[in-house]
């Protein structure tokens, strides 16, 4: 019958749990991406039949509405930093006008914006495809430059 001496491996657990967090509290400085993307197409959601989404090779003007209109941008990226890099890019919009004092066809609210968007960009490796990360944003868009900072 093996005994265990419970007090020497309850310190060994609780001093590696202490250490693990040692790493929480320290912040990583920020890294500025330059993201160069080209081929970049819109597609709208401008007919009804969901059937025939993207089966049109020929460039339309599409039948933009005044408010709730979806459309799904694409593109390759092409550079990360200056340096070579692969992948796509994939922004979905959907327009809300939203309006502080509307007009029919606007949403009210406490702020003006135009859209709710998603934002991903999948990165790939320049020199063998290999996947290096997706980066993920949603917000709301198309407002005017945010205020300065506070003191």
């Amino acid at each position: 019958m093996l005994l265990l001496n419970w007090k020497p491996a309850l310190t060994i657990v609780l001093y590696a749990a202490w250490c693990s967090q040692l790493g929480l509290a320290q912040v990583a400085p920020h890294t500025i991406l330059n993201v160069n993307v080209e081929n970049i197409v819109v597609y709208y959601e401008d007919v009804s039949d969901a059937s025939t989404f993207a089966t049109n090779p020929n460039v339309k003007v599409a039948a933009v509405s005044r408010n709730f209109q979806t459309s799904v941008l694409i593109g390759d990226i092409v550079s990360v930093n200056g340096q070579p890099a692969k992948g796509v890019t994939v922004h979905t919009f959907r327009t809300i006008n939203l309006r502080t004092a509307p007009t029919p066809g606007q949403a009210i609210a406490d702020l003006m914006r135009a859209n709710s968007q998603s934002l991903t960009f999948e990165f790939l490796r320049g020199d063998d495809s290999t996947p290096i990360g997706t980066i993920m944003a949603s917000g709301l868009g198309g407002a005017g430059a945010p205020p300065p900072e506070r003191p």
